[in-house]
């Protein structure tokens, strides 16, 4: 090649380059101008009126899943993924059953509770129960906001349960679907069917028999045991066993519903007259708060097997059913108390993984609940 047609060439390389990154800097100028602002989207989840939102946190991915609790004035939560935090990471030994779970609900300034420093009713943070082998200087100790004890094992004195009451919300466990054998008002010649309003034992709890709940006897002696438990200064009663009327109902008692919604707010008339901050709080049965007397009556409610039938997953129409009840529920500003019962860390993490999504109080126990 000879010097001229070698000059040609370098100018002709030289002009392209010089052409290359002009389109090139204008290439860059253009995708500068044309970014995405991801920060701008955020999916917006509302669990209050949506049971199907369950789908999402059923999914056993160990998909972790925080509250954004900013100030933004869209009241509905903002979900976000977090794949480096394990909410269940950090519980406590089960036996310590000392579980702090948030509660989201509303705050108010009434404590409901007769001394100053006891929690309040819209935000119970953690909560024990037992209902075996419980002693008063071990629920003195313990850091929660609420309790539940059988008021026959822990023998409390009326001194005690005060001092509990500094810091606590304490609640006396009874049965009003069933009658224990147990328990002092039982006598000798009672069996099935003597007096008529004992029917079948229960199969799953020995010496427990389900009793026709709407009978005047059995209601006498019921009002009785509350109207002694507001006496001695307990905050309220548990009610357990509220869900008999299913049974009854299935039987042919279509009526046993609102059957049982009246005991209930017999119940709360009986102790109120003693305590008019003597709180009403069943258990299980949610699916009775679309009756508006029910909603007046109760303060609060605690729910078994929401998410576990013990190592199980609840089945989803069940357990559907019950998140719905529970969030118009907590909607109204009460609380809401889960108990589970699986066994198996994975489990026990991802259960405490979902309360934290509904904002309900959640914990783990045994069944025997006698720890």
């Amino acid at each position: 090649m000879n010097k001229t047609a070698k000059c040609k060439y370098a100018i002709t390389v030289s002009f392209a380059i010089i052409i290359f990154s002009i389109l090139n800097c204008m290439c860059v100028e253009k995708q500068d101008n044309y970014s995405y602002n991801y920060n701008d989207y955020n999916q917006n989840v509302s669990t209050a009126n949506n049971p199907n939102i369950i789908d999402n946190v059923n999914d056993t991915n160990n998909t972790n899943i925080d509250k954004n609790n900013s100030n933004n004035s869209n009241s509905n939560s903002n979900i976000n993924n977090n794949s480096n935090n394990s909410i269940g990471n950090n519980k406590k030994d089960k036996k310590d059953n000392n579980t702090n779970i948030k509660d989201n609900s509303n705050n108010s300034n009434n404590n409901n509770g007769d001394d100053n420093n006891t929690p309040n009713i819209h935000n119970i943070n953690s909560f024990h129960y037992q209902l075996q082998n419980t002693e008063f200087k071990n629920l003195k100790n313990l850091n929660v906001s609420l309790i539940i004890i059988d008021p026959d094992d822990a023998n409390l004195t009326k001194e005690q349960i005060l001092e509990l009451k500094k810091n606590k919300i304490v609640l006396a466990y009874l049965s009003i679907g069933e009658a224990e054998d147990y328990r002092d008002y039982w006598e000798d010649n009672w069996e099935v069917g003597n007096p008529t309003f004992i029917e079948d034992e229960n199969p799953d709890w020995e010496g427990n028999y389900r009793v026709k709940y709407w009978n005047s006897e059995w209601q006498n002696i019921i009002f009785k045991k509350a109207e002694y438990i507001a006496k001695i200064e307990y905050s309220g009663v548990y009610l357990d066993k509220i869900d008999t009327y299913e049974d009854y109902k299935e039987n042919g008692i279509d009526d046993a519903d609102i059957k049982m919604i009246k005991f209930v707010k017999e119940i709360k008339h009986h102790t109120k007259q003693i305590n008019p901050n003597f709180l009403m709080v069943p258990q299980n049965a949610p699916e009775l708060y679309k009756y508006d007397d029910y909603k007046s009556t109760i303060d609060g409610i605690g729910c078994e097997d929401v998410f576990y039938n013990d190592d199980e997953l609840q089945n989803k129409e069940e357990s559907e059913l019950k998140i719905y009840y529970l969030n118009e529920i907590k909607k109204d500003g009460k609380f809401v108390l889960v108990i589970d019962y699986p066994t198996e860390r994975y489990n026990i993490n991802d259960f405490h993984k979902k309360c934290e999504f509904y904002g309900f109080s959640g914990a783990v126990f045994n069944r025997e609940l006698d720890e």
